[in-house]
């Protein structure tokens, strides 16, 4: 493990000769040499001129290492675990000055400058520093929010040519990290560091993109977190990323937004009205219609507040009169597990996951099934077209005993893969009302819309 992740950060090794990698590895000479041996059997890497190697794809290694390093390294590193007094300490913390970098979900975080970690990994070439002990006001907490790691090899400082991320580790070991803590997000680790992006066959309307803009600025203004959900972002993922084509069309935009009280989604919509470009029609306090001025066009977008505004039973009563009410149950899942989507050199935004927006079809399904089928159109499509959306690796991979289940049907297996990515991500909040879901005699008392 230790030689392979030397090799992974430092390709450069692979001509320097075994000494060299075993001392930058911290391990013994014949360990290298088995490693070489196992690397050369399954041809991750190939021998040149004289002593010299190089990988044939450095992608499968990798992998291997992120999927491996849980069970067979993580342990062995971790130094101590502590909870902090102040959620954000980790922000006004000097690294630099310390043997130490953020690894995990903080890496996660400052690189796509969108999530908010729930665990602070820092890895250290010595202990734990006091300073940041003092600093974070850390009490030692066996199931803390934050762990120290030794560094499994050298902390490369200069890693990056940007100084803003030489206090993050690399980004093999966010990608493990973030694996073996952020188990409900583990499906888009990978988009996490390395942002899906659009088919140029498949353009997604500028108009859309220029609405989203204006969105995640307002909602970085407001520190708050967003995701577009709905059947545009059904559309994104399916046909503007993994060319599927979707079964009805659609001409609005719908963002889940988690906010403590009524006052963000207010602070969010005059922040959108402020721009001149988004104005409200009739009483929908909760619609914003968008005007494109160059071409002239319009999109509206709902805006759909969840977190402090719910009740107990994930349920939101609209103000002023409080007389409109909607459940919002699996949005804060929707959130967590969201993929980010590259949509313009400034824009990357974070859309729900399809095992995310099947959960929710199931729970709007739920609620409204006697009034409006479009649910389960939409979520007929998500459940018979899942292995096509780069899943089928999947099934022929590590899911290959899943694809036997269901004898070797890529399209039935698809299906029972994304309900147990589903199932992953649920709450047993969420889970309780998704099994509800399947009764029929719920489903008579509960089918209309609140």
């Amino acid at each position: 493990m230790r030689v392979i992740l030397a090799l992974i950060v430092h390709p450069g090794l692979l001509c320097l000769g075994y000494r060299a990698i075993a001392q930058q590895a911290d391990v013994s000479h014949g360990t290298v040499q088995n490693t070489f041996q196992s690397l050369l059997q399954r041809r991750d890497i190939v021998k040149r001129a004289g002593d010299n190697y190089a990988f044939t794809d450095q992608s499968r290694p990798l992998d291997d290492w992120v999927t491996l390093y849980p069970s067979l390294l993580r342990d062995s590193l971790v130094l101590g675990r502590y909870r902090a007094a102040v959620k954000d300490w980790w922000r006004d913390v000097d690294l630099l000055k310390e043997d130490c970098q953020f690894g995990g979900e903080v890496a996660a975080a400052e690189m796509t400058n969108y999530l908010r970690p729930a665990i602070v990994t820092l890895y250290c070439e010595g202990g734990i520093p006091r300073n940041l002990i003092s600093q974070g006001k850390l009490r030692p907490d066996p199931q803390g929010d934050v762990e120290f790691q030794r560094a499994p090899i050298p902390l490369d400082k200069q890693a990056s040519p940007n100084i803003t991320y030489r206090h993050l580790s690399t980004q093999i070991f966010s990608r493990a990290e973030t694996r073996a803590t952020w188990k409900p997000r583990a499906s888009f680790v990978k988009n996490t560091l390395r942002p899906l992006e659009l088919l140029i066959s498949r353009p997604f309307p500028s108009i859309y993109i220029d609405a989203l803009r204006d969105v995640d600025a307002a909602a970085r203004a407001a520190n708050i977190d967003w995701f577009m959900g709905g059947a545009t972002a059904r559309d994104l993922l399916l046909v503007h990323v993994y060319d599927i084509d979707a079964t009805r069309a659609t001409a609005d935009v719908d963002i889940g937004i988690n906010v403590e009280g009524w006052q963000g989604h207010e602070q969010l919509r005059n922040a959108l009205a402020a721009t001149g470009r988004f104005e409200q029609r009739g009483r929908a306090t909760h619609r914003l219609y968008y005007v494109d001025p160059k071409p002239k066009a319009e999109t509206w977008l709902d805006i759909l507040p969840f977190g402090g505004v719910r009740d107990d039973n994930a349920d939101i009563a609209r103000p002023p009169d409080q007389t409109v009410h909607m459940n919002v149950a699996g949005f804060a899942e929707a959130l967590d597990t969201s993929v980010l989507v590259y949509l313009a050199p400034d824009l990357t935004a974070p859309v729900a996951s399809l095992p995310g927006q099947a959960m929710l079809k199931i729970l709007a399904w739920r609620d409204r099934h006697l009034t409006d089928r479009e649910d389960a159109i939409d979520l007929l499509l998500l459940i018979s077209r899942y292995a096509d959306a780069r899943n089928t690796d999947r099934l022929y991979g590590d899911e290959f005993a899943l694809l036997e289940a269901y004898d070797y049907h890529p399209d039935v297996a698809g299906a029972a893969l994304l309900a147990r990515d589903v199932a992953a991500i649920m709450s047993p909040t969420v889970r309780d009302k998704i099994i509800e879901a399947g009764d029929g005699r719920v489903l008579s008392a509960t089918g209309s819309i609140k």
